[in-house]
């Protein structure tokens, strides 16, 4: 999967993760009184584990794109809270057009980020 779809990938993560949190108001918890939980809490403390990490790791690619607080931005507002382009340049007050250039920078900086990620890691399995 490569970075992008990755990126695409966390916010209807974000939204269903989102579901589970209301769905568990409603319901009055997630475990019965043994502190059990349900067949169907269980995926979605699955799902919550597996979002995490994926907003863990991105995170700590993010670094690269500090000294470029827009892309950054760009990333957090498109990505991982899910809004529309016209959305994100509204929010931003930049066009359509700067908003996706912005995303191309800091996606060749995600993407460059991690290939250097790669390398340390290989170095280390070579070693």
């Amino acid at each position: 999967m490569t970075l992008k779809e990755r990126l695409q990938n966390l916010a209807p993560l974000a939204q269903e993760l989102e579901h589970y949190r209301e769905m568990c108001k409603r319901m009055g918890g997630i475990a019965d009184e043994n502190g059990n939980f349900n067949e169907g809490m269980k995926g979605w403390l699955d799902r919550i584990d597996r979002y995490l990490a994926e907003l863990e790791y991105f995170d700590g690619l993010m670094d690269v794109c500090e000294k470029k607080a827009a892309c950054r931005m760009v990333i957090r507002l498109k990505y991982y809270e899910g809004l529309t382009w016209e959305q994100v340049s509204r929010k931003m007050h930049y066009s359509d057009a700067h908003v996706r250039r912005l995303r191309d920078q800091a996606i060749g900086r995600l993407e460059e980020a991690q290939r250097w990620e790669q390398m340390d890691i290989d170095d280390v399995e070579g070693a």
